[in-house]
């Protein structure tokens, strides 16, 4: 067996930083398209249509451009401060035991 004993603070919240900018890219999408139909339906109904219209389109596209990089900020800021949490209880528990296989050679590495 392998034991895990650290996980790299940057490391770690670099990869949650790009899932989280992953996540807030289909969120954006699917708010700033119902945002976006929103307000031109409501922009349709309403008597002066055109203004609320824009501002429901707009809204939309600055949700879709904005949104993915705050959710990676989150998640990144989120990620250093697990990181080092884990750190820490890794450094209590005395690691965590991880079986690694080879599966190229179809070989067990550690045993």
């Amino acid at each position: 067996m392998q034991r895990l004993t650290n996980v790299g603070i940057f490391s770690f919240a670099k990869v949650m930083g790009i899932t989280g900018f992953l996540l807030g890219l289909i969120g954006g999408l699917f708010y700033g398209s119902g945002l976006m139909l929103f307000g031109a339906t409501v922009g349709a109904a309403a008597e002066d249509g055109v203004g609320l219209a824009l501002v429901g389109v707009g809204g939309g596209l600055f949700v879709m451009v904005v949104l993915p990089f705050l959710v990676a900020l989150a998640y990144f800021v989120l990620g250093l401060l697990h990181a080092v949490i884990i750190n820490i209880v890794l450094y209590l528990a005395g690691g965590l035991e991880l079986r690694i296989i080879d599966t190229a050679n179809r070989i067990q590495i550690a045993k």
